[in-house]
């Protein structure tokens, strides 16, 4: 293959992602087989609680609901973008029924963590975030 029809390749690769990643995400459900639970102990899990809560629950600026989870705004630093991926390393590991999607706007708009998975993935975020559950923080 000569260089040019690689470069055409790419590029339309490259369109074809840019194009994928600008629609609205389809609604997503759980594979078969996947438990909704989280893998953490009773005591663990408490604890992971408290530290999301006043580490991140606190920071959310804004929330979108979706058929099959939620959205949270975050602020617009970097310090966030790296929160927010260690927060998806560590949470795909005891809870790996999650979809997550972190989206970060050009222009240092702003900072988007999706979390989807089903109707019975959108009811467990709901019980884990007190925004979402009428509080008004």
């Amino acid at each position: 293959m000569n260089r040019r029809a690689v470069v055409v390749i790419l590029g339309l690769t490259l369109v074809a992602l840019v194009g994928s990643t600008r629609s609205e995400p389809k609604e997503t459900a759980m594979p078969k087989g996947t438990p909704l639970a989280c893998k953490l102990a009773a005591p663990e899990l408490a604890q992971r609680r408290a530290e999301l809560e006043a580490e991140f629950f606190d920071a959310i600026l804004e929330t979108r609901e979706f058929e099959d989870g939620y959205g949270f705004r975050f602020p617009e630093d970097d310090e966030w973008v790296q929160k927010l991926n260690q927060f998806i390393l560590f949470e795909r590991e005891c809870c790996s029924f999650f979809r997550f999607e972190l989206v970060v706007e050009p222009e240092h708009g702003p900072i988007w963590l999706n979390l989807r998975g089903g109707p019975e993935v959108k009811n467990f975020i709901a019980t884990l975030v007190p925004r979402l559950q009428g509080d008004s923080k």
